[in-house]
């Protein structure tokens, strides 16, 4: 959708993003590696916005999403039991 709707302009997500999420999916499983999108997205977030609306040197910039996901992925695993219980208390599912 994000693509139609740019134009086709250009690539957001190249396939070394999905090597690596392949990569991570093998080592982590399937619930921490969905963990590690989400965080890898939410950090990407958080981080790339503020600084693309505060300066206008970001206004171009191509952020690497690979270094948002290898971030996630490094809490995914050392954090990722507890954040996912946490998340399911908090939901009302555990």
């Amino acid at each position: 959708m994000f693509y139609l709707s740019s134009g086709r302009s250009k690539e957001y997500l190249g396939f070394g993003d999905v090597m690596l999420m392949l990569m991570i999916g093998s080592f982590l499983g399937p619930a921490l590696t969905m963990m590690t999108i989400l965080l890898g997205s939410l950090a990407g977030t958080l981080i790339a916005l503020p600084l693309t609306l505060a300066s206008q040197r970001f206004r171009n910039y191509e952020w690497p999403y690979a270094t948002f996901l290898g971030s996630a992925a490094i809490v995914a695993a050392l954090w990722g039991p507890e954040l996912l219980q946490a998340y399911l208390r908090w939901a009302g599912l555990a």
